[in-house]
């Protein structure tokens, strides 16, 4: 969650800029988001392009740093099972909705693979 907040932050202050500007407006975030219930964590990387307004693409990308390692239950035939987040991938289409010269609601419309 503090990830998108992050990113969501660095378009709406950028928001000004991308309705004078007649090139796109690219921008960026990196950060690190951990799964919930499953304790895997990730290092995330997201690039971004505004064309005018009221339309963007995102690309976001993600690698694995922390996985998690679980004991079985049967004690006929103990075993040990780790779970590793290789990677996650996704691209997005965004729509802006300019509230203020400074805020903007926006939207994400994607596709995303782990």
């Amino acid at each position: 969650m503090k990830l998108i907040l992050v990113a969501a932050l660095a378009a709406a202050a950028g928001a000004a800029q991308a309705q004078t500007l007649n090139s796109p407006q690219i921008y960026g975030s990196i950060g690190y988001t951990e799964k919930n219930q499953s304790d895997l964590g990730a290092v995330q990387l997201r690039l971004g392009a505004r064309f005018g307004p009221n339309f963007g693409v995102e690309g976001e990308f993600a690698n694995g740093v922390k996985s998690r390692t679980d004991n079985s239950l049967n004690t006929q035939a103990p075993s040990t099972v780790k779970t590793t987040l290789r990677h996650e991938i996704a691209a997005y289409a965004v729509g802006y909705l300019p509230l203020s010269p400074k805020a903007d609601l926006f939207a994400r419309v994607g596709y995303g693979q782990t």
